[in-house]
């Protein structure tokens, strides 16, 4: 494709005036650099000094659309470096992030490391606290065992001595009590031959006054062995009770 002037000099799309110098345009490599991004990222300072170079150099070309190239170019280096900036800061944002959760994740083993060390300690403790409790009620408990023991076979010794004592008073009150009844035996048989005695008396006195040839001698004696009598008789009625309250 070809222009023409009103000259008829013929231009190809790269040409331009021979009064005029044309600017050369050092190339450098449109590549991509390593980084410290996942990915490697196109060198951008190459695309802004082509656009540069196209800018400066566009009146020079033959063809009027290469004044849309330079913008492109811009466009293209910017959006790259955008997209560079953003990696960067993701980057960034993900080490902060690793940061924090290894600060955070350090904090929680340390916090639970002390947890189950203070854990540990009040349950070694709760542990000493409980065994010497044990042992005090165990000590507490030995001790009343002793203490009740020590009661209980001294109150048996007191109740055997008891037993005993109680024995002896009851073999010294059977003794008093077989020696009571042969003296109230012996009393009885006295008392029934003295009232024997004074019933045939009585008789005799008895049947002079009912025939009047009694005297007051006799009347008196009569009167005597009536009241002695009946004093035995009185006698002979309290010896049970007598011999009862000394029983009891």
């Amino acid at each position: 494709m070809t222009y023409k002037k009103n000259n008829n000099q013929k231009y190809n799309k790269f040409s331009s005036n021979s009064n005029k110098s044309f600017q050369q345009f050092i190339s450098q490599p449109i590549g991509f650099e390593n980084s410290n991004v996942l990915e490697p990222v196109m060198n951008t300072d190459g695309l802004f000094k082509l656009a540069n170079f196209v800018e400066s150099n566009k009146t020079e070309v033959g063809f009027p659309e290469v004044t849309v190239i330079p913008d492109l170019l811009r466009s293209v280096g910017k959006f790259v470096n955008e997209r560079k900036r953003m990696k960067y800061a993701h980057q960034e944002f993900e080490k902060k992030l690793k940061f924090i959760s290894d600060g955070v994740d350090k904090q929680y083993h340390v916090a639970m490391s002390r947890i189950e060390s203070d854990t540990e300690i009040k349950l070694a403790q709760i542990k000493g606290n409980l065994q010497q409790s044990i042992m005090n009620i165990n000590r507490y408990y030995d001790t009343e065992i002793q203490r009740i023991a020590s009661a209980y076979k001294l109150k048996i010794k007191e109740m055997d001595l008891y037993y005993k004592n109680l024995e002896a008073q009851r073999k010294e009150q059977n003794k008093r009590f077989d020696k009571m009844m042969k003296l109230a035996m012996i009393d009885r048989k006295k008392a029934s031959k003295a009232i024997s005695e004074a019933e045939q008396v009585c008789q005799f006195y008895q049947t002079k006054m009912y025939a009047g040839t009694i005297s007051k001698k006799e009347m008196k004696f009569y009167m005597d062995l009536l009241r002695l009598r009946i004093n035995g008789v009185t006698t002979i009625v309290n010896i049970i009770p007598m011999l009862a309250s000394k029983i009891h």
